[in-house]
């Protein structure tokens, strides 16, 4: 049985990249993932904003109070990293790294139980900050 199969006829060519980065660079641009450089591009990007403006949150309008959050401290927000943990568990996790197999039912169990006192915890936190995300961020 022979095949009617004509990738010259079925299968398109591969573009020529050279015809077809203009086209890229275009819709690249229109998507806003390219920095206009161009005095024409400039301008249509000043037009483009002009006639669809963008309204900041009111926790970003005022530039001085952004960067003078940026500068503070997390404040809570970062969880302490470093420092001592409970021994028993600093041992288990050596031990798992050195010895590397199955998770035994009852680790099975203990993570679990952790990954579900995690999530509460974190449930917890978002009903009583309904305006923060989940870093903790103020998202109003």
């Amino acid at each position: 049985m022979t095949s009617k199969f004509h990738p010259s006829r079925e299968c398109p060519k591969e573009p020529d990249a050279e015809k077809v980065a203009p086209d890229i660079r275009e819709a690249a641009r229109r998507l806003g993932w390219v920095v206009p450089t161009g005095e024409q591009e400039v301008r249509e990007a000043e037009r483009e904003a002009e006639a669809n403006p963008v309204e900041l949150p009111a926790t970003l309008q005022n530039a001085k109070e952004v960067f003078q959050r940026a500068d503070r401290p997390a404040q809570g927000r970062i969880a302490a990293l470093g420092g001592r943990g409970d021994p028993q568990v600093e041992a288990t996790l050596a031990r798992a790294a050195r010895e590397p197999g199955h998770l035994t039912p009852e680790i099975r169990e203990a993570m679990r139980r952790d990954r579900k006192a995690a999530e509460e915890k974190q449930e917890e936190g978002r009903a009583s900050a309904p305006d923060k995300d989940r870093h903790g961020q103020d998202v109003r």
